[in-house]
C-alpha cells in the first residue's frame, strides 16, 4: 500500500524535494543547485525515493512547467504549512530565498496576519550573496557562509541592496585592510541589515522561525538576531520548507496514484510551449575580430600567494634571452580583475598580465609582480622599470604603496590606449567587471564620459554569474551562442534580468538561448543605463575583458548596426593607457619601489580621523619603514595631527554657506522649543524659520548636525522611498526628544516665479501626512503641520500659522505679531540670499580655471548628511564649486529651455533645467547634476538635462546619491569629468569658430489663462447650464444641436502647445487618434464613441512582448508611459499608418504626479526612437473627451459606466457560476452589443435589458468567499495584461472581487475637486467640473436601474464625512494626486462593502502615489480593520499575484478601529 507523500520545490537556483509519511513526518529530503539543468537535477534527487510508495505529489507553483502530475501549491502556503507543522504556534516566519525575502506574521490566535517582502529593486537576497562569493574567488556559497561565520574580527559596512554599491564597498574594505572573513561577514551583516530594515520595522515580535536557503547561513542569522534582539529558530529542514509543505498539502489528493504506478517519466515532463524569439542569431557581420590565440599564452600560479587565482600571461613580443632595456609598467586595479602591461620605448606591448582581484587588490598586484619576475627569469629577459603607474578603482592606495609615478583615472587611461591603437577612435565602449563606461573623444582628448550609476547592472560580473549558474565556462561561452536566437529579457537591473531568465528556463528555452539572452540584456542595459541617448560615432572601440566574448561584440554590432573594433589588448587597455602615458611623460627618475614588493609583508590598517567633522576613513600601510596613508579630504599629511584647510581655494561652498546663513538668536527668556527638521523643503528655509520663531520668542533646535538621517529613517518610513524622504523621517525622529513641538508644515506649491512651474515634488507634498500617521512616532510630541505653501497665497499662509499656534495651545500670539515676524524674517532671508548670489561673481572673477556648478535639490547637494562629501572631493582637486542658486538671475524668456521649463511642473526640476542652460552658457562653468537614487521626477529631469547640454556641446556629470556613504565611486567619476571639462575648455579656446545648436527643445504658444468670473456671474452661469441640460436630457431624446452654446464660455480655446503636441479637436484634424489600451471593457466602447463622433480613433493593441520591449525605453519613469509609447509605435508600424498623420491620446491633468509630464516626454521618446516616429503627434485630451463635444462626453461617460458595471457584475457572478465560462460568454456578447450601439448611435435601453437578463440567467451556487477590493493606479488596475490577470487570480484562489467603475470613481472625487478648484481660483475648471457633475444624475437616470438589479444603489459621502475621513490620514482638501484619491476610494469601498476582507493596491514600478499609500498602510488597516496588500508590477515575467494567495487561504475576521468586528 502506498503510504507516503512527495513534495517538490523548484526555485530560481535550486531544487528541493521532501517525502513525508501519513503522520506528516519528514522521512527524506534533499536539496541541490540546478545550474539551469532543472529536470536532470530533479531526477538525481528523486533517485533515492521509491516512487511506487508515493500516494500523492505536491509541487510549488514555481515548479509548474516541469511537473506533469500532482497538486500545485502556492509557495508561501507551502512554507507556512511546513512551519506550522514543525513549529506549532509559530508567530513569525522569515523566508529568505534566492530572489526574494519576506516576513510572514500571525496574530495571537495563530491566524495569518501579514506578509512584508523586499521590493522589486532590492537585490539583497540569496542571489546577491552568490554573486559576492564568486567575486571573492570562493568555491560556492557554502564556503562563503563558513568563512563569514568563523570571522572573529571587525566587519566593514558593505551595502547589500545593490551589487554596484556592494562592489564599491568591497573595494573600499579591501583597501582598508579588512580580511576575507571580515568582508564575508560584512556582506552577511549587510544582507541581515537590509532584511531587518525592510520587513521587521513596525512589527512587534517574540521569536521567529527562519526558512529558505539563506537561513543556513549562520552569520546572516546571527546578525539578524543581534539587530532585532529576537531569537531566530533554524531547523535542519529550513532549506526544504517549500517541498515539505507541498508534500503535506498533497495529502488532500491522496487517491491520485493509488491505482497506478508512478515513474520519473510520468512525473517529470516539461511542458512543450511555443518559443518566441526576439533577437536574431548572434553572428559578427561588420566587425573584424582579433585572434586571441595568435601569440604565446600561459598561466602562472603564485607560490607566495597560493590562494589567489592564477595569472594569465600574454607574450606579445619575442624577447627571450635578451636585454629588453627600460620598460614602463602600467597597472589597472579593478573591482574584479587586476591587469598589468610592460611597454618598451617604441610603445610596443612586450607582455600582458591578467588576474582576479579576488577581494584582495594589494595581493593581486603582488601576484602580478611575482608573475613578471617569473616571466623575466624563465625567458632570461633582463629589464628595468623606468616608470610605473596605476589606474582603476584601487589605483590610489595601491599606487601609494608601490610608489607609482602617475595615478591615472581609468577613463582617461582607456582613452589614451584607444587613441594609440586607432587615432580615429571617437567612441569607447567599456564594460568591466562591475563598472561600465561610455566615452567620446576627439583627437585623442576625452570630450565626454559617463559611468554606470548606482543601480546599473549588466556588466561583466553579471555575464560571469549567469554563465556559472548555467554551467557554462567563459571560454566556451562565445562558441555556444554563435548563430543562436534568443528571447527578450529585462535590461533594467540584475534582479529583473535574472527573473526573466528564470522564467525562460522554466518555459523550456535551451541553456544556449538563455546565454544569448544574457548578452542581449547586457547590451541593452548598457545603451539604456550608461550610453543613454548619446551620439555614437563611427569609429567605435569596445574595451574590457568582456570584449573577449565574441557573442557580446555581435550583440553590440546588432544593436548599433555599425562595426565595433576590438583589440587583442582589449582586456589590458586600462593598464596599456597608463604605460603609454608614462612613455609620453618620459619619467626621468621613478619612485617605483620595485617588483620584489611581492616578497614583502605589507600590513594594512584602517583609521578614522577625528580632527574635524569630515571623519575621513583612512587606509594606512607600512612599507619599508614608511607610512603611506590615503583618504584625507583636507590637505593634511598623516604625520600632521591637525586639520589643514585647503588653501588653494578662497571659496569653499559648504563652509561659506554656514558662515553666511548662521543665525545668532536674540537674548531673552524662551520657554518653548520648536524643532525644525533639516530635510526636504525645510532645509534651505531653516534660516528663515529660525528668524521667524526667534522674533516670536521661541527657541529653535535643528537637526543640521545629524549625519545619518537617511540610514536611520529608512527603518521608519514604511515604504521604499528615495533617500531624502527616508532622511526626513530620520530628522523628525531625531528631534522627537529635543523639542516641545516639531515644525513640519505642508508644502504643495509656490507662487509662480520666473515663469517656472511651482509644485514641490510629490513625496514632499505628502511627507507631513505620512509622518503624522506613523505608528512608531512618539505621539507625546506634537507635530505642527500647517498648510503653508499652496495656491492660497501669503495671507492664507499667515492665517495657517496663526491657527497652528492656537491649535498647539499657544494663545498669546496675535495675527499682527505673526505678520510682523514673517515680514522681518523674509527681509533677513532676502538680504542673505543676495549676498550669497554675489559670492559667485566675486568667486569666479579672476579664477583663471574651470569651475563646477552643482545642480540639484538643496537638501541633497548642500546637506553634509546627504551629499557624500562631493563638494569636498571637488574642492580637494583645487576646483571651485558653486551651487545653482548662486547663478545670476535671468528670465526664462531668453533661454532655449523657456517652453521646456513651463512643461515641467516641479519647482526644483524647473530650477535645475533653468540652471543647466545658464551653466551651459557661462564660459569655464561646467555643471554637475546631483540627484537621488529612485527620484521619479529626476528620471525626467536627467533626460532633459542631457539634451540641454548636448545641444550646447558641453560636457557634464550626473551623480546619484543614496543612503550609501562611500565616496570611492564618486571620486573616479569626478576625476574623469574634470579631465573632460578641461579638455573641452582647451578645445574651446582653440576652436573659436565652433557653433552651438540653439534651437528650442519644445515650441509652445502656451495656454490661455483662466478667465476670472465674479461670484454672481459664476452662479448664474452654472444655473443656466444646468437648466438647459436638464430640459434636454429629461426628454430622453437628446438633440445636441439644441444645447446651449453657453458651455463654450467655460471652455479654453483649442491650443497648439507645440507643432506635435496639440489640444483641442480642431488641432487634431483628420489625424488617426491612437487610444492606449488599459481596459478591455471600456476601451472598445470608447473607440466606438469616438468613431461615431467622426474621429478616426484606433484602440492600440498591447502584448507581453511590447510591454517587455518598452522596458528598454525606461530610465526610471512610470512604466505605463513607456508601454503606451511602445504600443503606439508597434501599432503604427504593423498597420502601415503615416506617422505624421497619427496622434497618441494622453489625458490632460493637473494631478500632482508625473502624469502631467507624460505628453512632452512621450514626444521626446518618439523623437529619440526616430524612424519616422518623430513626426507622430501627442494629443492632450479630456478623460471623457469633453474637448470634442458634449455629445461625445456624455457617450464616453456612458461607455465608462457600462464597461465598468459589466466588469463589476461579472465579478459578482463568475466566482459562483456552475458552468465554467458562462459569465465570460455573456460579458463578451454584452460588450459586442454595446460597441455596436455606440458605434452606430443606437438606443441602449433594450440592449441593457438583454444584457442584465443574460447575467440573471446564469446558474450560480452561492458560497462564502472572501471579498477583495482592488484600487490604485487605473492603468494597472483595469489592465489585465499589466496586472497579470489579477481578477482571475483572486477568483481562482477563492475570492470575489469588488471593483469601482470609472463612473463611480468620478463621483467619489468630484466634490473634493470642485472645492479645491474654487479655493485655487481656477474658475473655468470650477465651472466645467461643477456643470459636468450636475449632468451625471441626468445622464445616468434611465440606465442606472438596469445595473442596480445586481449592484444596488451606491451612496457617496457628504463633504463633512469626507473631511473627517481625510483628517484621519493627515490630509487636506488642497492635497491632490492619486494618494489623496486612494483614501477617498477606500472610504467609498468600506461604506459600500463593510464586509471586505482584503484591499489590494495595484501599481506599476516607479509610481509615486502608490508608495505614499503603502506608507499609510498601517493607518488604513487600523481604521478599516482590513489588511492592505500592495502589488507592484514591473513588466517582467515574474509572477506577482502569488502574494495574495495566503490572505485568501487564511482568511480571518477583520477588526475595525475600536475593536468592532
Amino acid at each position: 500500500m502506498k503510504n507516503n507523500f512527495l513534495g517538490i520545490d523548484i526555485g530560481s537556483v535550486s531544487v528541493a524535494v521532501a517525502e513525508t509519511d501519513e503522520s506528516n513526518r519528514i522521512i527524506y529530503s534533499s536539496y541541490a543547485f540546478h545550474n539551469g539543468r532543472i529536470a536532470e537535477t530533479l531526477q538525481t534527487l528523486l533517485g533515492k525515493t521509491d516512487l511506487n510508495n508515493i500516494r500523492a505529489v505536491g509541487y510549488t507553483s514555481s515548479s509548474r512547467s516541469i511537473i506533469k502530475r500532482g497538486k500545485p501549491v502556492d509557495s508561501r502556503v507551502a512554507y507556512i504549512t511546513a512551519a506550522r507543522h514543525l513549529h506549532p504556534g509559530v508567530r513569525s516566519l522569515l523566508i529568505i530565498g534566492a530572489e526574494k525575502f519576506g516576513l510572514v506574521t500571525f496574530d495571537e490566535n495563530g491566524e495569518y496576519s501579514n506578509y512584508k517582502s523586499n521590493s522589486s529593486c532590492a537585490a539583497g537576497t540569496g542571489n546577491f550573496l552568490d554573486q559576492q562569493a564568486e567575486r571573492l574567488n570562493l568555491e560556492d556559497i557554502r564556503e562563503f557562509s563558513r568563512i563569514a561565520y568563523e570571522n572573529k574580527g571587525n566587519i566593514p559596512l558593505i551595502a547589500s541592496r545593490c551589487a554596484v554599491f556592494a562592489k564599491t564597498d568591497i573595494i573600499h574594505a579591501q583597501q582598508e585592510g579588512f580580511s576575507l572573513p571580515e568582508i564575508c561577514d560584512g556582506l552577511s551583516y549587510g544582507l541581515a541589515k537590509n532584511i531587518v530594515d525592510t520587513v521587521f520595522k513596525g512589527n512587534a515580535l517574540d521569536e521567529v522561525v527562519a526558512a529558505g536557503g539563506v537561513a543556513l547561513n549562520k552569520a546572516v542569522i546571527i546578525h539578524i538576531e543581534q539587530l532585532t534582539r529576537l531569537s531566530i529558530t533554524v531547523d535542519e529542514y529550513a532549506h526544504v520548507y517549500g517541498a515539505a509543505g507541498a508534500a503535506i498539502l498533497s495529502a488532500e489528493n491522496v487517491a491520485e496514484f493509488d491505482e497506478q504506478p508512478l515513474s520519473l517519466n510520468d512525473l517529470i515532463s516539461p511542458e512543450k510551449r511555443e518559443k518566441k524569439y526576439y533577437h536574431p542569431p548572434l553572428q559578427l557581420k561588420l566587425s573584424a575580430y582579433p585572434d586571441f590565440e595568435a601569440h604565446e599564452r600561459y598561466e602562472f600560479r603564485s607560490s607566495m600567494f597560493p590562494s589567489m587565482k592564477p595569472v594569465e600571461v600574454d607574450q606579445y613580443s619575442s624577447v627571450t634571452g635578451c636585454d629588453a632595456g627600460a620598460l614602463f609598467l602600467g597597472i589597472d586595479i579593478g573591482s574584479t580583475s587586476t591587469k598589468a602591461v610592460l611597454l618598451n620605448r617604441k610603445k610596443e606591448v612586450v607582455a600582458g598580465f591578467y588576474t582576479r582581484t579576488s577581494g584582495q587588490p594589494l595581493q593581486a598586484v603582488q601576484v602580478i609582480f611575482e608573475a613578471i619576475c617569473d616571466y623575466s627569469e624563465k625567458r632570461k629577459v633582463s629589464f628595468t622599470v623606468s616608470g610605473a603607474g596605476t589606474t582603476g578603482s584601487g589605483r590610489k592606495f595601491t599606487g601609494k604603496i608601490i610608489g607609482a609615478d602617475i595615478i591615472f583615472d581609468e577613463i582617461t587611461a582607456h582613452a589614451r590606449a584607444a587613441y594609440e591603437l586607432d587615432s580615429e577612435t571617437d567612441t569607447i565602449i567599456e564594460i568591466g567587471g562591475q563598472d561600465s563606461k561610455f566615452t567620446t573623444m576627439r583627437n585623442g582628448m576625452v570630450t565626454f564620459s559617463v559611468m554606470n550609476n548606482v543601480c546599473a547592472a549588466g556588466t561583466g560580473s553579471f555575464i560571469e554569474e549567469q554563465a556559472r549558474r548555467l554551467g557554462c565556462s567563459l571560454d566556451d561561452y562565445a562558441g555556444r551562442v554563435e548563430k543562436v536566437r534568443s528571447p527578450m529579457a529585462s535590461d533594467r537591473c540584475t534582479v529583473f534580468m535574472e527573473r526573466d531568465l528564470n522564467h525562460y528556463l522554466m518555459a523550456g528555452y535551451s541553456t544556449d538561448e538563455i546565454l544569448a539572452a544574457v548578452l542581449h540584456s547586457t547590451c541593452e542595459n548598457y545603451f539604456t543605463r550608461v550610453a543613454s541617448r548619446v551620439p555614437i560615432g563611427d569609429h567605435i572601440f569596445f574595451q574590457g575583458a568582456t570584449a573577449k566574448n565574441r557573442g557580446l561584440v555581435a550583440a553590440m554590432e546588432q544593436k548599433l548596426k555599425k562595426p565595433v573594433m576590438v583589440s587583442r589588448y582589449c582586456h589590458l587597455t586600462g593598464a596599456l593607457g597608463v604605460a603609454l602615458e608614462l612613455s609620453d611623460q618620459n619619467v626621468s627618475a621613478t619612485k617605483f619601489r620595485g617588483l620584489d614588493l611581492y616578497k614583502k609583508s605589507i600590513p594594512v590598517r584602517s583609521e578614522v580621523c577625528e580632527l574635524c567633522t569630515n571623519h575621513c576613513k583612512l587606509k594606512i600601510a607600512e612599507i619599508d619603514g614608511q607610512t603611506e596613508a590615503y583618504g584625507f579630504l583636507c590637505g593634511r599629511d598623516y604625520h600632521i595631527h591637525k586639520f589643514v584647510r585647503n588653501r588653494s581655494l578662497s571659496f569653499q561652498l559648504i563652509r561659506k554657506r554656514k558662515e553666511l546663513f548662521r543665525l545668532s538668536p536674540s537674548s531673552g527668556r524662551k520657554t518653548t522649543t520648536i524643532g525644525i527638521p533639516a530635510g526636504l523643503h525645510l532645509f534651505e528655509e531653516i534660516p528663515f524659520w529660525q528668524k521667524f520663531f526667534d522674533l516670536l520668542s521661541f527657541r529653535t533646535v535643528t537637526s543640521e548636525e545629524y549625519m545619518t538621517p537617511a540610514k536611520d529613517g529608512k527603518n521608519l518610513c514604511g515604504a521604499e522611498f528615495c533617500a531624502p524622504i527616508a532622511a526626513m523621517h530620520g530628522h523628525v525622529d531625531y528631534l522627537n526628544d529635543k523639542a516641545d513641538f516639531i515644525f513640519l508644515p505642508v508644502y504643495i506649491e509656490e507662487p509662480q516665479e520666473m515663469k517656472m512651474n511651482k509644485q514641490y515634488c510629490y513625496y514632499t507634498q505628502f511627507v507631513s501626512s505620512v509622518i503624522s500617521v506613523r505608528k512608531n512616532l512618539n505621539t507625546g510630541k506634537k507635530l505642527l503641520t500647517p498648510v503653508l505653501k499652496s495656491s492660497q497665497g501669503e495671507i492664507y499662509m499667515r492665517m495657517e500659522l496663526y491657527r497652528m499656534f492656537k491649535s498647539a495651545g499657544i494663545e498669546n500670539i496675535g495675527f499682527l505679531n505673526i505678520s510682523r515676524a514673517y515680514e522681518k524674517a523674509m527681509n533677513h532671508s532676502r538680504s542673505a540670499k543676495e549676498k550669497w548670489r554675489a559670492l559667485y561673481e566675486s568667486g569666479t572673477k579672476d579664477l583663471g580655471d574651470i569651475h563646477i556648478m552643482l545642480l540639484g535639490r538643496p537638501y541633497t547637494v548642500l546637506s553634509q548628511a546627504m551629499n557624500n562629501s562631493i563638494p569636498d572631493i571637488i574642492e580637494k582637486m583645487g576646483i571651485a564649486a558653486f551651487f545653482m542658486d548662486m547663478l545670476p538671475y535671468m528670465q526664462a524668456d531668453g533661454l532655449m529651455t523657456e517652453d521646456l521649463i513651463r512643461t515641467i511642473k516641479w519647482k526644483f526640476a524647473s530650477k535645475i533645467l533653468h540652471a543647466a542652460e545658464m551653466a551651459a552658457r557661462i564660459e569655464n562653468c561646467y555643471p554637475v547634476l546631483i540627484t537621488s537614487f529612485k527620484c521619479s521626477p529626476d528620471s525626467f529631469v536627467i533626460e532633459y538635462f542631457r539634451e540641454i547640454l548636448d545641444n550646447y556641446g558641453k560636457p557634464y556629470l550626473i551623480l546619484q546619491l543614496d543612503e550609501h556613504d562611500s565616496t570611492v565611486g564618486y571620486e573616479t567619476r569626478i576625476e574623469a569629468a574634470v579631465r573632460a571639462f578641461r579638455n573641452h575648455r582647451k578645445r574651446e579656446k582653440e576652436d573659436i569658430d565652433s557653433k552651438r545648436r540653439t534651437g528650442p527643445l519644445i515650441k509652445s504658444s502656451g495656454e490661455t489663462e483662466d478667465t476670472l468670473l465674479t461670484d454672481n456671474s459664476l452662479q448664474q452661469h452654472v444655473r443656466s447650464l444646468v437648466r438647459d441640460a436638464s430640459a434636454i436630457l429629461n426628454t430622453h431624446s437628446i438633440d445636441f444641436r439644441l444645447f446651449s452654446r453657453e458651455i463654450q464660455k467655460a471652455e479654453a480655446r483649442d491650443s497648439t502647445i507645440s507643432r506635435t503636441i496639440v489640444s483641442g479637436s480642431k488641432n487634431l484634424g483628420s489625424k488617426t487618434l491612437l487610444l492606449p489600451s488599459w481596459d478591455p471593457f471600456t476601451g472598445p466602447l470608447l473607440e466606438a464613441v469616438l468613431k461615431n463622433s467622426n474621429i478616426n480613433a484606433r484602440l492600440v493593441d498591447s502584448s507581453i512582448e511590447s510591454m517587455q520591449r518598452s522596458l528598454s525605453l525606461n530610465t526610471g519613469q512610470c512604466l505605463p508611459l513607456n508601454i503606451i509609447v511602445q504600443d503606439s509605435i508597434d501599432y503604427i508600424e504593423a498597420n502601415g499608418l503615416d506617422p505624421s498623420d497619427s496622434a497618441i491620446w494622453m489625458m490632460k491633468t493637473k494631478l500632482s504626479c508625473n502624469l502631467a509630464m507624460f505628453p512632452w516626454f512621450m514626444k521626446k521618446m518618439l523623437e529619440d526612437y526616430g524612424r519616422g516616429m518623430e513626426h507622430v503627434s501627442v494629443y492632450m485630451g479630456d478623460v471623457i473627451f469633453y474637448d470634442f463635444s458634449l455629445q461625445t462626453a456624455i457617450n464616453a461617460y456612458l461607455a465608462y459606466m457600462f464597461g465598468g458595471y459589466i466588469r463589476k457584475i461579472g465579478c459578482t457572478v463568475r466566482p459562483y457560476e456552475t458552468r465554467a465560462g458562462s459569465t465570460d460568454a455573456v460579458i463578451s456578447q454584452s460588450l459586442s452589443r454595446l460597441r455596436y450601439a455606440f458605434l452606430n448611435g443606437k438606443y441602449k435601453e433594450e440592449i441593457l435589458e438583454k444584457i442584465i437578463s443574460d447575467f440573471e440567467s446564469i446558474h450560480v451556487a452561492r458560497t462564502q468567499r472572501p471579498k477583495v477590493a482592488i484600487f490604485g493606479d487605473l492603468y494597472v488596475r483595469d489592465n489585465d495584461l499589466m496586472n497579470q490577470d489579477l481578477i482571475r487570480a483572486i477568483e481562482e484562489n477563492g475570492g470575489e472581487v469588488i471593483t469601482t467603475p470609472y463612473s463611480e470613481y468620478m463621483k467619489i472625487i468630484a466634490d473634493p475637486i470642485i472645492e479645491r478648484t474654487l479655493k485655487e481660483g481656477r474658475y473655468r475648471d470650477y465651472v466645467k467640473i461643477r456643470f459636468l457633475k450636475s449632468l451625471i444624475p441626468l445622464v445616468e437616470e434611465k440606465y442606472r436601474k438596469y445595473f442596480a438589479r445586481f449592484t444596488g444603489e451606491a451612496n457617496f459621502a457628504s463633504s463633512a464625512e469626507m473631511d473627517e475621513w481625510l483628517n484621519k490620514f493627515g490630509l487636506n482638501i488642497l492635497h491632490k494626486g492619486e494618494s489623496f484619491e486612494n483614501i477617498l476610494k477606500i472610504h467609498s469601498l468600506v461604506t459600500q462593502h463593510p464586509d471586505l476582507d482584503l484591499f489590494i493596491q495595484t501599481n506599476p514600478s516607479y509610481c509615486c502615489p502608490s508608495l505614499v499609500t503603502e506608507a499609510m498602510k498601517s493607518r488604513i488597516e487600523e481604521v478599516t480593520g482590513g489588511p492592505v496588500l500592495t502589488i507592484e508590477y514591473d513588466g517582467t515575467a515574474g509572477v506577482k499575484n502569488e502574494d495574495l494567495i495566503p490572505y485568501l487561504k487564511y482568511r480571518k475576521k477583520k477588526v475595525m478601529a475600536g475593536g468592532r468586528q
